[in-house]
């Protein structure tokens, strides 16, 4: 990023008392492994005050990767401009919402400083402010799965209070993006293919119904999904973050514990209109420690709905259109079988011991086969085995499968 850019930037802000930019350094944010979309840097900007102080600002610019594949690919899915409309609309008029009704609360998401259209973001370093992910590969203890389905609610309840008002608008919004035709192909169905393949060589004589199972859903996978993700406009539909996985929220802890005490959610490139399911369907299994999502599945869905309520009435939302409990058991149930599919591909991905789980070059250019890019071991390694070999039983036991 240029220096005069981002000079133009922090003087162009409301109330800036910024005069100059002095000195820029820049290192990579995240790990390998740690993010699959985006070229992620931390930038430590030091600037010239209007009192003549010098002072530190930290910020955050994601931007296009190098490669020229890529970025056609994020083009295609318009993965920037989502998210630069999901800061720059809908989570301002979150913002406007919380003044209105006098919410003291802190906002659920960083700021953007600004943009280039519609390949580059620049954001709040939330580091600074005491916000820390999680450990992809141990997934979320109860207290922080608590902490993260309350606030999924609440950013919910104000989207859902935003789209009544008509403060946003649904059509704004791309469809699911894993729902559509080449990425259900890129993610879903190359994990379905290769996990075959692993199940097979490695799970032993009694997982091979299994391995046929993951060959026949592949196969009908697209139409599947497509069923499920038709926008129902009967259903209780929000605004969802669409890419609900340990790595896009940061926590607040009180000092010296490991209780959580805030949260922002970060990376808005899925965003999409639907029902309220998609988000929390999401969450629960790439996020949570397995075992606890079984033991607690229906107090998660509980919690769901008890702050989605209590947010909706706070904004006042009609209270005839809130959903009932049962709605909300209903339509976590009808979306299973996305639950399914996110235990063959995001959670092994996201919680794989090795840093090159799925290669999106070797995908974009070998779109015909594009389970070729994905690593074997994520399917057959003992520690995913153990993870979720009761959830696949389950699912055939219940007939999701």
């Amino acid at each position: 990023m240029k220096q005069e850019f981002l000079e133009f930037l922090l003087k162009s802000k409301e109330n800036s008392d910024v005069v100059k930019v002095i000195n820029i350094y820049n290192e990579p944010a995240l790990n390998k492994g740690e993010n699959f979309m985006s070229s992620i840097s931390r930038y430590t900007v030091k600037v010239l005050l209007k009192s003549g102080e010098t002072s530190i600002l930290h910020l955050i610019v994601k931007s296009f990767p190098e490669e020229k594949k890529h970025c056609a690919f994020l083009t295609e899915f318009s993965f920037f401009k989502n998210e630069i409309q999901a800061y720059s609309q809908l989570l301002c008029k979150m913002k406007e919402l919380m003044e209105e009704f006098s919410d003291k609360r802190d906002t659920l998401w960083c700021e953007m400083l600004g943009f280039k259209p519609y390949n580059q973001l620049i954001l709040q370093d939330l580091k600074h402010l005491q916000f820390h992910p999680m450990d992809r590969r141990k997934n979320l203890d109860y207290d922080h799965s608590k902490f993260l389905i309350q606030s999924m609610a609440r950013f919910h309840a104000m989207s859902v209070t935003l789209l009544k008002r008509n403060s946003v608008c649904a059509d704004d919004f791309e469809p699911y993006t894993f729902a559509k035709k080449k990425a259900v192909k890129f993610f879903f169905w190359s994990c379905l293919r290769t996990m075959e393949k692993a199940v097979k060589k490695s799970w032993g004589s009694e997982w091979i119904y299994f391995a046929d199972l993951l060959r026949d859903i592949a196969e009908n996978l697209y139409e599947k999904l497509q069923e499920l993700a038709q926008v129902d406009f009967s259903r209780f539909n929000v605004i969802n973050h669409g890419d609900t996985w340990t790595n896009n929220f940061l926590f607040k802890h009180v000092d010296g514990t490991n209780t959580p005490c805030g949260l922002k959610f970060v990376d808005y490139q899925l965003t999409h209109y639907n029902s309220f399911a998609w988000d929390l369907t999401y969450f629960c299994y790439t996020s949570i420690l397995p075992e606890l999502r079984r033991a607690k599945c229906m107090e998660f869905v509980k919690i769901y709905h008890q702050e989605l309520t209590e947010n909706l009435l706070f904004f006042k939302y009609p209270i005839e259109e809130i959903p009932t409990l049962k709605h909300v058991i209903q339509e976590m149930n009808r979306i299973k079988f996305y639950g399914f599919l996110l235990l063959t591909s995001i959670y092994p991905w996201t919680t794989a011991e090795t840093d090159d789980p799925y290669d999106v070059e070797k995908a974009l250019t070998n779109e015909e086969n594009p389970d070729t890019a994905v690593n074997v071991e994520i399917f057959t390694c003992l520690k995913y085995r153990r993870m979720v070999q009761n959830d696949f039983k389950e699912f055939v036991k219940e007939g999701i499968i």
